[in-house]
C-alpha cells in the first residue's frame, strides 16, 4: 500500500501599486508561472490613474518574500511597480463564517465622511466588507459599491433600515440587495 505524499506548498499575499499602464497583470502572471506558482485569488483596480492589485499565490518553492518580489520585477511590463510580499503563514486569518452575501450600493452628493459612516455602521453590526469600490463622479457626486457578509441570523431588512437612516442624514441614497438578486438584475445578456 502506498501513501500519497503531498508536495509542500507555500502561500504568499502580494500587493502591487504603480502608475497605470497596459501589461502589468500580464507581466506579473507570466513571472508567477515562470517561477512555478499559481494565482489563487486576485483583485485589481485602477484608482485615480494608479494601478492597484492584491493576489494570493501558491508555490512549491519557499521564496523569501523580498526575493519573490525582486524576481517578479524582472518581467516585461512590471518595471516601475512597487511590489510588497508576505508569507500567508505570517498573517492572521479570519475564519470564513457561514454568511449571506449582499451588495451594498450608495450614491449621491460627495462629502467627507461617507465611507467612514457606512463602514462604521457595518462594523458595529458585525457586518464584514469583503469588497469595496468608491469613486467621485462628476464635480460633486460619488458612487460606492460594496460586497458585504451578513450573518444569516441577522435580518438584512433591519440593516437596510439603519443604513437608510444614515443615508438620509448625510444626503445620499443607499441600497442593499442579496448578491443573487443583484447579479440577476444587473447582468448583461446577449440581445
Amino acid at each position: 500500500m502506498t501513501t500519497k505524499t503531498d508536495t509542500p506548498s507555500f502561500g504568499y499575499v502580494l500587493s502591487v501599486i504603480a502608475g497605470d499602464k497596459p501589461g502589468i497583470v500580464a507581466g506579473l502572471s507570466e513571472g508567477i508561472l515562470r517561477l512555478g506558482g499559481n494565482i489563487e485569488s486576485c483583485s485589481q483596480a485602477v484608482l485615480s490613474g494608479f494601478f492597484t492589485l492584491m493576489m494570493t499565490l501558491r508555490f512549491s518553492t519557499d521564496f523569501e518574500p523580498d526575493a519573490l518580489a525582486a524576481e517578479l520585477l524582472k518581467e516585461n511590463g512590471v518595471e516601475g511597480c512597487r511590489i510588497f510580499c508576505s508569507r500567508t503563514s505570517s498573517l492572521p486569518v479570519r475564519p470564513v463564517p457561514e454568511s449571506s452575501i449582499f451588495m451594498l450600493t450608495a450614491f449621491g452628493k460627495d462629502r467627507p465622511g461617507v465611507v467612514r459612516v457606512l463602514s462604521r455602521a457595518l462594523a458595529d453590526k458585525g457586518v464584514n466588507i469583503t469588497e469595496l469600490y468608491c469613486e467621485k463622479d462628476g464635480k460633486d457626486g460619488f458612487t460606492l459599491i460594496g460586497q458585504v457578509e451578513v450573518d444569516p441570523k441577522d435580518d438584512p431588512r433591519t440593516l437596510l433600515l439603519d443604513l437608510e437612516d444614515i443615508a438620509s442624514e448625510y444626503g445620499f441614497t443607499v441600497k442593499l440587495q442579496h448578491k443573487n438578486i443583484f447579479v440577476a438584475t444587473n447582468q448583461l445578456r446577449k440581445p
